[in-house]
Protein backbone atom coordinates (compact mmCIF):
# COMPACT_ATOMS: atom_id res chain seq x y z
CA UNK A 1 0.00 0.00 0.00
CA UNK A 2 1.29 3.46 -0.91
CA UNK A 3 1.42 6.03 1.86
CA UNK A 4 0.19 9.60 1.47
CA UNK A 5 3.74 10.92 1.69
CA UNK A 6 4.86 8.67 -1.18
CA UNK A 7 1.95 9.92 -3.29
CA UNK A 8 2.84 13.56 -2.56
CA UNK A 9 6.46 12.95 -3.50
CA UNK A 10 5.49 11.19 -6.71
CA UNK A 11 3.17 14.07 -7.66
CA UNK A 12 5.78 16.67 -6.71
CA UNK A 13 8.38 15.21 -9.00
CA UNK A 14 5.88 14.59 -11.79
CA UNK A 15 6.20 10.83 -11.73
CA UNK A 16 3.39 8.45 -12.59
CA UNK A 17 1.55 6.86 -9.69
CA UNK A 18 2.02 3.23 -10.66
CA UNK A 19 3.68 0.96 -8.13
CA UNK A 20 6.15 -0.63 -10.56
CA UNK A 21 7.30 2.60 -12.17
CA UNK A 22 10.90 2.18 -13.25
CA UNK A 23 11.70 5.88 -12.88
CA UNK A 24 10.57 5.88 -9.27
CA UNK A 25 12.50 2.72 -8.47
CA UNK A 26 15.65 4.18 -10.01
CA UNK A 27 15.13 7.44 -8.11
CA UNK A 28 14.56 5.70 -4.80
CA UNK A 29 17.63 3.52 -5.23
CA UNK A 30 19.88 6.51 -5.90
CA UNK A 31 18.61 9.04 -3.35
CA UNK A 32 18.67 8.75 0.41
CA UNK A 33 15.02 8.68 1.59
CA UNK A 34 15.65 11.31 4.28
CA UNK A 35 16.96 13.69 1.63
CA UNK A 36 13.86 13.13 -0.48
CA UNK A 37 11.50 13.96 2.39
CA UNK A 38 13.40 16.82 4.04
CA UNK A 39 14.81 18.84 1.14
CA UNK A 40 11.49 20.22 -0.14
CA UNK A 41 10.58 21.27 3.38
CA UNK A 42 13.79 23.22 4.05
CA UNK A 43 14.23 24.70 0.57
CA UNK A 44 12.90 28.17 1.58
CA UNK A 45 15.50 28.33 4.37
CA UNK A 46 18.25 27.13 2.05
CA UNK A 47 17.26 29.76 -0.52
CA UNK A 48 17.37 32.59 2.03
CA UNK A 49 20.70 31.32 3.34
CA UNK A 50 22.12 31.26 -0.18
CA UNK A 51 21.14 34.90 -0.82
CA UNK A 52 22.45 36.14 2.54
CA UNK A 53 25.72 34.21 2.14
CA UNK A 54 26.31 35.62 -1.34
CA UNK A 55 25.74 39.19 -0.14
CA UNK A 56 27.97 38.60 2.91
CA UNK A 57 30.78 37.19 0.79
CA UNK A 58 30.81 40.32 -1.34
CA UNK A 59 31.07 42.54 1.76
CA UNK A 60 34.18 40.96 3.32
CA UNK A 61 36.38 43.73 4.69
CA UNK A 62 37.52 43.35 8.28
CA UNK A 63 39.38 40.04 7.85
CA UNK A 64 41.36 41.42 4.91
CA UNK A 65 42.08 44.71 6.63
CA UNK A 66 43.25 43.16 9.90
CA UNK A 67 45.14 40.11 8.63
CA UNK A 68 46.79 41.10 5.35
CA UNK A 69 46.06 44.78 4.67
CA UNK A 70 45.32 43.80 1.06
CA UNK A 71 48.72 42.23 0.44
CA UNK A 72 51.07 40.67 -0.53
CA UNK A 73 50.79 42.88 -3.54
CA UNK A 74 47.05 43.02 -4.06
CA UNK A 75 46.35 39.29 -3.95
CA UNK A 76 43.78 39.52 -1.13
CA UNK A 77 42.21 42.79 -2.20
CA UNK A 78 38.46 42.70 -2.84
CA UNK A 79 36.02 45.33 -4.07
CA UNK A 80 35.05 46.58 -0.59
CA UNK A 81 38.70 46.93 0.42
CA UNK A 82 39.36 48.79 -2.85
CA UNK A 83 36.53 51.22 -1.97
CA UNK A 84 38.10 51.74 1.47
CA UNK A 85 41.53 52.44 -0.03
CA UNK A 86 40.09 54.91 -2.53
CA UNK A 87 38.00 56.77 0.05
CA UNK A 88 40.24 56.87 3.10
CA UNK A 89 43.81 56.41 1.90
CA UNK A 90 43.84 58.38 -1.37
CA UNK A 91 40.84 60.61 -0.47
CA UNK A 92 39.25 60.05 -3.88
CA UNK A 93 35.70 60.08 -2.52
CA UNK A 94 33.89 60.56 -5.82
CA UNK A 95 35.52 57.55 -7.46
CA UNK A 96 35.04 55.47 -4.30
CA UNK A 97 31.36 56.34 -4.29
CA UNK A 98 31.05 55.32 -7.96
CA UNK A 99 32.70 51.96 -7.20
CA UNK A 100 30.31 51.53 -4.25
CA UNK A 101 27.35 52.01 -6.62
CA UNK A 102 28.85 49.37 -8.92
CA UNK A 103 29.05 47.01 -5.93
CA UNK A 104 25.43 47.80 -5.08
CA UNK A 105 24.24 47.04 -8.61
CA UNK A 106 26.34 43.87 -8.73
CA UNK A 107 24.68 42.62 -5.54
CA UNK A 108 21.26 43.69 -6.86
CA UNK A 109 21.72 41.82 -10.15
CA UNK A 110 22.98 38.64 -8.46
CA UNK A 111 20.09 38.73 -5.99
CA UNK A 112 17.55 39.24 -8.77
CA UNK A 113 19.00 36.30 -10.72
CA UNK A 114 18.67 34.11 -7.65
CA UNK A 115 15.17 35.45 -7.00
CA UNK A 116 14.08 34.53 -10.55
CA UNK A 117 15.33 30.96 -10.06
CA UNK A 118 13.40 30.52 -6.79
CA UNK A 119 10.49 28.75 -8.51
CA UNK A 120 12.87 25.92 -9.41
CA UNK A 121 14.63 25.78 -6.06
CA UNK A 122 11.89 26.54 -3.52
CA UNK A 123 9.06 24.09 -3.01
CA UNK A 124 5.89 24.85 -1.03
CA UNK A 125 5.66 28.37 -2.45
CA UNK A 126 2.29 29.52 -3.69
Amino acid sequence: MVSQLDIMIKEMYGLRLREKDSELNALQSQINPHFLYNTPMISPSLFLTLIITLIGSLKVFSQISVMTDGGPGSSTSVLVYYIYKLAFKTYDLGYASAVAFILFFLILVLTMVQWNFRKRWVHHEQ
